[in-house]
């Protein structure tokens, strides 16, 4: 009798130990993830400038959250325009563009909503342009409600994707948002103020 007393007390401090310890990582997880943001919205609005903005927000994603293949696209007449990309094969190309709702940027782009796809060989609405690519998450950029864009994140692993890299890339989504409208913004003002 004592000693299954024992056992039970033992397996109950076990489980308050790992209960602790999964608390433990996400508190850590969350703080990391602070401090990610503080420093991405320190970095993005340091500039007025689109170019220097969407260079600044590739390289935060690529340096800092270790996303190796990227993009960021622009929503243009009913199109999806590819404007900064890392390791992208058609970063180059001139006119390279996917309409509006066809794969999974396409889609992110005419719903508004994002999409993780932790198995693009299971999902219709991929579109194979990287070679590899496994996994992909894709976030709207919304300007008052209205999508202007999409960030895109590719990964040649299963599963690669979770909540936490939505939260990030959405949260980094928000923050380009207002970056480029504040570039926008500046740049009309000194279009207006030349005339």
């Amino acid at each position: 009798m004592q000693n299954s007393k024992l056992l039970t007390i033992g397996n109950i401090k076990s489980n308050q130990i790992r209960n602790g310890n999964q608390i433990l990582k996400q508190l850590e997880q969350k703080n990391k993830n602070l401090a990610i943001l503080y420093e991405t919205s320190k970095i993005i609005n340091s500039s007025l400038d689109l170019d220097k903005i969407l260079k600044n927000i590739t390289n935060i994603v690529v340096k800092k959250l270790n996303y190796h293949n990227f993009s960021i696209l622009f929503l243009e007449d009913n199109k999806l325009l590819l404007k900064y990309g890392h390791r992208h094969p058609k970063a180059r190309a001139k006119n390279y563009h996917i309409k509006l709702g066809e794969g999974i940027t396409g889609f992110v782009a005419k719903t508004g909503k994002p999409v993780i796809v932790n198995d693009t060989s299971k999902n219709n609405r991929y579109i194979a342009v990287r070679e590899n690519i496994i996994s992909e998450l894709a976030v709207p950029i919304k300007i008052e409600n209205k999508t202007i864009g999409v960030l895109n994140v590719e990964s040649t692993k299963l599963n690669a994707f979770n909540e936490n890299d939505l939260f990030l890339i959405s949260a980094i989504a928000d923050q380009a948002s207002i970056a480029i409208q504040n570039a926008n913004i500046n740049k009309s003002l000194a279009q207006s103020n030349q005339r």
